[in-house]
């Protein structure tokens, strides 16, 4: 793996203490985990949205996708 997905890899360690699945994953391209994130950042500053506010909006989003998330 690159220095990008050890990066990745490192923070789930010593966040959670494992390697995330879904970290796995993002180690194929994490340039575009980082993007989304900073995007995803990005929209709660402009929006000032708290974390319940954030709940929300997922879970709105996974119902119109029809999905059980």
């Amino acid at each position: 793996a690159n220095a990008e997905a050890e990066s990745l890899f490192a923070e789930d360690r010593d966040q959670v203490g494992f390697v995330m699945n879904n970290s796995r994953i993002w180690a194929y391209e994490p340039g575009l985990h980082h993007e989304l994130f900073a995007l995803m950042q990005h929209c709660v500053d402009i929006q000032q949205l708290s974390l319940r506010e954030r709940g929300i909006v997922v879970a709105a989003a996974a119902a119109t996708n029809r999905d059980s998330y």
